[in-house]
């Protein structure tokens, strides 16, 4: 009533008669209301189900999670409180949700940034935490409850997903997630490689096919291609049909890259990358470090061709150095330089990653096809999430890192044995970190088998978009 009356008073709607002007307003009440119903109506998915009644007496009431406490302290710089915290409560399952119990995890740059607070004043994002919180968006493992009008996957079967940022909740021995952003596993890969895959995988693909639209014959840019995301990057560019793939890296990574793709490899500490790809020309830049130097370096030295796409997952804000906490302001001024660098010759694209359980089965196709490969750079155990939380942010890993979450037993409260597994017929990648023990690409469970790989075999993907 209060917003009625301030708006007729304010003549905010067509002028007239004051019984005129209510009608108008009753109208456009009425109008909000209903939209506002409707979308209640969408997102709600209850009647949701607690998880620890889903799975009956016999099994687990509450289980182990990485949760950030949300501390004073939060968003002040200082190191996050994140802990590993027995007793919390199993996660409630909604209609179309599935739960499960997660077998790996792996880490993204989204997940220190959050614990740090880099999104804190944005509360409308809703990725501000008001109490404490499980961290984590990456998993892998096998389906143990789902709810009435789950239809896509079946208690038993092994799936890996990205939880939406509304709905984190990986670094848990259970998660509750919508079906659609899960797919069925591929049968190559363990649950380790799996859960290295779908942020890392989608943000890639979404980049390269869905923004960027690689074709057969494009020459592609990846900055950044040792990372988790650069390291996928440059396998999909190559299955989209690129026929030219350079990279920037560092020495020790260059066999990691070259064996991943890449036709030429800059080493970013002893090369300018800007002199040594001058007029190249490139079709696609992809970004995956972030600065304002590498747009400047594409549009103005004739490393992007004219006409071509510059496509960023970071933006500006290298690694998220100097960038501050989120803002609305920064969103603004972010929105306004997208717009401005658009209206030339070239196309600007910076985006966030949607999750989408169908783009994920594209991945699977393409791995079981051994055509693609996550890479794992190390592992850590869930009681060691801090190590592995601050591994992430040192910036010095080539490929993911991944989380395991060894599986409890109900009545002892004893670790379950992982599966038995060989060696998988895949891709191997060179140890490349000083002083580490010879990377090997982790086993495959035998349970599983999955076909024999071979490099000779090429997956098209088909133009699928995350929002279909």
């Amino acid at each position: 009533i209060h917003t009625r009356l301030t708006l007729t008073r304010a003549r905010v709607l067509p002028r007239g008669s004051p019984k005129a002007d209510m009608g108008a307003c009753t109208k456009l009440a009425v109008l909000v209301a209903v939209v506002a119903i409707a979308a209640g109506v969408a997102l709600y998915d209850g009647p949701y189900v607690d998880g620890a009644a889903m799975l009956g007496a016999g099994g687990p009431q509450t289980m182990r999670a990485g949760v950030l406490h949300y501390a004073a302290s939060y968003g002040s710089g200082e190191v996050p409180d994140v802990r590993v915290d027995d007793g919390v409560p199993l996660p409630a399952v909604g209609q179309h949700d599935v739960l499960v119990r997660v077998r790996a995890t792996s880490i993204n740059p989204v997940d220190f940034k959050i614990a740090e607070g880099f999104l804190k004043s944005v509360a409308w994002t809703r990725l501000v935490p008001t109490e404490p919180f499980t961290l984590g968006s990456d998993l892998a493992g096998e389906v143990v409850a789902v709810g009435p009008s789950v239809t896509r996957v079946k208690v038993g079967d092994d799936v890996y997903g990205m939880a939406h940022f509304s709905r984190f909740g990986a670094f848990a021995e259970y998660i509750s997630i919508p079906e659609k952003l899960v797919a069925v596993m591929p049968t190559s890969l363990s649950y380790g490689e799996a859960a290295a895959l779908p942020l890392a995988g989608l943000t890639s693909l979404q980049a390269l096919q869905d923004f960027a639209g690689v074709q057969a014959g494009d020459r592609v840019l990846v900055i950044g291609g040792a990372s988790g995301t650069g390291s996928l990057g440059l396998q999909i560019a190559r299955h989209l049909g690129a026929a030219y793939v350079a990279t920037t890296a560092s020495a020790r990574n260059l066999e990691f890259v070259q064996a991943l793709g890449a036709d030429r490899v800059v080493d970013y500490r002893e090369e300018d990358v800007a002199d040594a790809l001058e007029g190249e020309g490139f079709d696609v830049v992809y970004d995956c470090v972030g600065g304002e130097e590498y747009w400047h370096m594409a549009s103005a030295r004739g490393v992007l061709r004219e006409g071509g796409t510059f496509v960023s997952i970071v933006g500006d804000y290298a690694g998220g150095k100097g960038a501050g906490a989120m803002s609305v302001g920064r969103l603004l001024r972010d929105g306004w330089k997208m717009l401005s660098r658009t209206v030339g010759k070239h196309r600007y694209r910076i985006f966030q990653t949607a999750p989408s359980g169908l783009q994920l089965e594209q991945l699977t196709a393409a791995v079981d096809a051994g055509t693609l490969r996550p890479i794992v750079d190390s592992t850590f155990e869930l009681q060691d999430l801090t190590d592995a939380l601050a591994a992430s942010k040192a910036g010095k890993a080539s490929g993911k890192i991944v989380v395991t979450v060894a599986v409890r037993r109900a009545v002892d409260g004893g670790f379950v044995r992982a599966r038995a597994a060989v060696p998988p017929p895949a891709m191997t990648v060179p140890a490349i970190v000083e002083g580490a023990v010879p990377h090997e690409v982790p086993p495959t469970r035998s349970s599983r088998g999955g076909p024999p790989q071979s490099e000779q075999q090429v997956v098209t993907f088909p133009r699928l978009s995350a929002h279909t």
